[in-house]
Parts: C-alpha cells; sequence; structure tokens
C-alpha cells in the first residue's frame, strides 16, 4: 500500500514498491528478480514513475521520495521485502553442512 504522501503523485502500490527499490540502490535485473517480475516490467513502472514524479533519472527519484516522505515506514509491509537484508544485498548464506 502506497504512503499517504504517494498519493499526491497518484503512484500505484507497484509503483510505490518499484520506487522504494529504486531508492535503496537496487538494479532494474534485481528489482525484478525480487519481485518476480520481468525487468521490462520494471522499466515501463519507472517509466511511469518518472512522469508522475515530473523526474528525468532513477537518482532525481529516490531524492523525491525522500524529500516527499513517499517510502513506506519501517515495519510496514512494503517495507517487509527489506527485512531480509542479505536477499536484497544479494548474498548468499552458505549451505548447512550434513
Amino acid at each position: 500500500m502506497p504512503t499517504p504522501q504517494a498519493a499526491k503523485y497518484r503512484l500505484t502500490a507497484r509503483e510505490s514498491q518499484i520506487l522504494e527499490l529504486v531508492a535503496v540502490g537496487l538494479t532494474n535485473r534485481k528489482t525484478a528478480s525480487l519481485l518476480h517480475i520481468s525487468e521490462r516490467t520494471v522499466r515501463n513502472h519507472l517509466h511511469s514513475v518518472f512522469g508522475k514524479l515530473g523526474v528525468h533519472s532513477r537518482t532525481e527519484a529516490a531524492m523525491v521520495a525522500v524529500r516527499e516522505n513517499l517510502l513506506a515506514a519501517e515495519g510496514s509491509s512494503e517495507a517487509a521485502i527489506f527485512q531480509d537484508r542479505d536477499a536484497v544485498a544479494g548474498v548468499r548464506k552458505p549451505e548447512a553442512r550434513k
């Protein structure tokens, strides 16, 4: 669910989710992998986000997201994807020895 501030920009829940991942520095490829969607879909959502925010880059979008408080609060359902920091960072845990 988008933050109340995101309603000002008419961001969808998926656009807000992708904006959060962009704001923490994930690539389109990693975002697509985490959300189980294609990179092209991520790119399309970002294009829509850029238009709604009036920006031209990922960096500008992240800056607006922080400035306008568009990112979900820690502990919210939207921020749940960040609970596993290893998964977001792309770090694989070693297999347990048998």
